[in-house]
Parts: structure tokens; sequence; C-alpha cells
């Protein structure tokens, strides 16, 4: 899970990175974004906007799956610098 980005500049995002399922739902429960079912499945009211985005979804491109990835207009190539700037900002 990560913060969300803003565009204020004097904000210090800090990601969050390989958290467990565990900590996941626990986050989300702490900042009240869903409610634990009585079989402990995380239930989230997700709004009107249900769908999935394809037009957003980026496949980080490089050596180990390139060839394996059937690239196109859904699997979008995203380039393995630009990602890594991303998680480090």
């Amino acid at each position: 899970m990560t913060a969300a980005a803003s565009i204020q500049t004097d904000l210090k995002v800090t990601p969050l990175t390989n958290l467990t399922s565990a900590e996941l739902i626990q986050r989300a429960l702490e900042r009240g974004e869903g409610v634990l079912d009585k079989n402990g499945a995380l239930v989230v009211e997700t709004g009107k906007r249900t769908g999935r985005s394809p037009n957003d979804r980026f496949i980080v491109k490089e050596p180990s799956s390139e060839n394996e990835i059937d690239w196109g207009k859904v699997n979008k190539p995203f380039d393995a610098d630009k990602f890594l700037s991303l998680i480090h900002i």
C-alpha cells in the first residue's frame, strides 16, 4: 500500500513496500477503509467506479519477461528506469 500522491510540494510521502496481507488489512481497518466479514475477509465499498481500467495498466518491460508478454493495447510496456524513479520518490 502506498500513500496517495499530492500536488503539494512540501508533502513528504513514504511508500510502504512488501507488507503482508495481514498488515495491509490492518492498515485498511485503521483508516476506516473497510470492515471484516464474519469469515475474516476484508470488505470495502468502491463507490461508483468499480470496473477495471485497462487503459491505465502498465507492465515494466525487462529482459526476464519481455518475450513472455503479449504486448499491445492492454499490456502496455513501461520503461524500467521510469518505474524505478517512481518507487524511489
